[in-house]
């Protein structure tokens, strides 16, 4: 069993869990923490997985199951709008934001994110 994609994964994804088997198998995805079952493949990630959840993916086609137990990590979404009230200067937000890490030292928000708050920040320095 495995999951695509691979994480980090930002909010709104989709998790496909994937068993080799037949017949096809049904499948259930279990919240370790709160012992909540999402019936199907699919787990989609929403704001209320921010930061390392456990989680089990089971497999059952009737001639067996498998678990499959992983964590998963979801980033936090950063929202100009909801930065900008917490700080005073455009300036400053840039500066924050460029410096924000995840636990593990890496870039918490992609580069695709962050270029399009810098250039939201421009604009709101020019007005």
């Amino acid at each position: 069993m495995f999951v695509i994609p691979d994480g980090p994964y930002e909010i709104g994804e989709s998790i496909d869990c994937i068993a080799d088997a037949f017949p096809e198998p049904t499948y259930f995805w279990q919240n370790m923490a709160t012992l909540q079952i999402i019936n199907g493949q699919t787990l989609t990630v929403t704001s209320a997985l921010v930061g390392t959840t456990g989680f089990r993916c089971n497999a059952n086609n009737g001639v067996g199951a498998k678990d499959l137990f992983l964590n998963i990590t979801v980033n936090r979404e950063y929202n100009i709008s909801n930065i900008n009230r917490t700080l005073r200067s455009p300036r400053v937000l840039l500066n924050s934001l460029i410096s924000l890490k995840t636990r593990n030292g890496r870039p918490d928000l992609n580069t695709s994110k962050l270029v399009l708050i810098t250039d939201e920040i421009q604009a709101l320095m020019q007005q």
